[in-house]
């Protein structure tokens, strides 16, 4: 997907799978923590989290000093951040809201379901995506996305299917022995 061989690859293009690995930690602690924490918990301090790392980001690169203008993906993500708009106020009330409602519902799958029954309903983002880079930067996704995209979605339909016909009873985490 990020494509390291072609003339289009740029180091940001990790990012992504960084992104990949903190949210699969994510997922593995709320697995972990599941019969410690509630889903409200769990969510507050995710929010928290992303409070944290966005305050992080502004002093870091919120004055756009490390922009790239001759890359449409690092201009985007390392532009001068402006004062907030009475428009933009709306905006992050909506995502606030959305993403804490997105963030307690995926902890509870998670608390409530193995992994592998509750990350195949997760690819309805590989969609979404499509249709934000279709809107956003009006571009269409080309061959190679649409390739890797299907194999991706056909192998956590597959997961799905696999978990549906052969469900294996979770196993108890033993009690710490002293």
């Amino acid at each position: 997907m990020v494509q390291p061989g072609s003339n289009q690859f740029i180091l940001a293009s990790l990012l992504p799978i960084g992104a990949a690995f903190c949210y699969a930690g994510l997922h593995t602690l709320t697995r972990t923590m599941r019969d410690t924490e509630s889903a409200s918990t769990m969510t507050f301090y995710i929010q928290v989290a992303f409070v944290i790392v966005s305050t992080i980001m502004w002093i870091g690169v919120g004055d756009g000093r490390f922009n790239n203008e001759s890359s449409p993906s690092l201009n985007f993500l390392l532009r001068p951040w402006g004062p907030w708009q009475y428009d933009d106020f709306k905006l992050f009330i909506l995502l606030s809201v959305g993403s804490t409602l997105g963030g307690y519902l995926i902890s509870q799958a998670y608390r409530h379901a193995e992994a592998a029954l509750a990350a195949p309903f997760e690819y309805i983002s590989l969609s979404l995506a499509m249709l934000f880079r279709l809107v956003v930067f009006d571009e269409w996704p080309n061959n190679i996305t649409l390739i890797g995209s299907s194999f991706i979605l056909a192998s956590g339909l597959y997961t799905l299917y696999r978990e549906t016909l052969h469900p294996h009873k979770p196993q108890m985490a033993r009690p710490h022995q002293r």
